[in-house]
């Protein structure tokens, strides 16, 4: 992987972003009150998760990235089982007043002189990126960087909102959820470690043990971009490079974003 001779992509990265906590420690006992486990913390951890997470695995393929995302505090905590990995519980405080409108992305002066040469959406549907607010803000985007590619990767039902020419990265489960797409589009689904699917072809997932599947997706979407952007817009040869980093990130604990030696070491394996 020779990221030196690539060229330097300009992104424009738009959605939900969240703190990852993570609170490692241990259950050895019952609780005498209920027939619950007691959990005796060890340690915590805060990582950058949702669009946060998209935006650092871009950065760190060598993306320059502009970042719009919600100002409040989504956070989800989880509570894990340091001897096993285990997670026990996740703990989820989403305040949804925050959201984007079209008024907003006009008066951000810095992003509008911009030129990018492609749009990611990470739309994990909180309500950053509402509904009746995402087709005029697509509609701007296409006319503003008509020449941009889109990547839509949502946890929205009604995908028809975000319009035509886009390519979609979602996963089997949020694939059959949907209840309308747009007329036009490109579609990549991914199915865990049996890899992705696009176009009627399967493309196998690379054999790995799984530790955690939190972030994967995210690696997926920003690996696909990187590669589809810098190899002649294929999305075969992208697709499966995709399924090598995200093989990367499931072998890690909690969210990870992937680097350019962690992607060298995994093509110089599994060459």
């Amino acid at each position: 992987m020779d990221t030196q001779q690539q060229k330097l992509l300009k992104i424009l990265l738009i959605g939900d972003s969240c703190k990852d906590i993570y609170i490692y420690g241990r259950c050895s006992r019952l609780s005498p009150e209920a027939p619950i486990p007691i959990f005796e913390k060890d340690r915590e951890e805060i990582k950058e998760g949702m669009s946060a997470n998209v935006c650092q695995n871009l950065i760190n393929l060598g993306c320059e990235v502009t970042h719009i995302t919600n100002s409040n505090n989504i956070k989800k905590t989880r509570i894990v089982d340091d001897r096993f990995g285990q997670h026990i519980v996740r703990i989820d405080e989403i305040n949804e007043e925050d959201e984007l409108n079209l008024d907003y992305l006009k008066s951000c002066d810095k992003v509008l002189d911009e030129d990018f040469d492609c749009i990611v959406i990470s739309d994990y549907d909180k309500g950053f990126l509402r509904k009746e607010n995402t087709t005029e803000i697509l509609s701007f985007i296409k006319d503003k960087w008509s020449k941009s590619h889109i990547f839509i990767d949502s946890k929205k039902k009604d995908l028809s909102c975000f319009g035509d020419n886009v390519i979609f990265k979602i996963n089997d489960k949020e694939f059959n959820s949907v209840k309308a797409f747009p007329e036009k589009y490109e579609c990549v689904v991914t199915l865990g470690k049996m890899g992705a699917a696009w176009n009627g072809k399967n493309y196998p997932g690379i054999k790995t043990e799984v530790y955690d599947v939190c972030g994967a997706g995210d690696t997926f979407l920003s690996a696909l971009v990187w590669k589809y952007m810098t190899n002649n817009n294929v999305l075969d040869g992208a697709i499966n490079f995709a399924n090598l980093c995200a093989s990367i990130t499931v072998k890690k604990l909690g969210a990870y974003a992937v680097t350019i030696e962690d992607i060298k070491l995994a093509e110089k394996y599994y060459a």
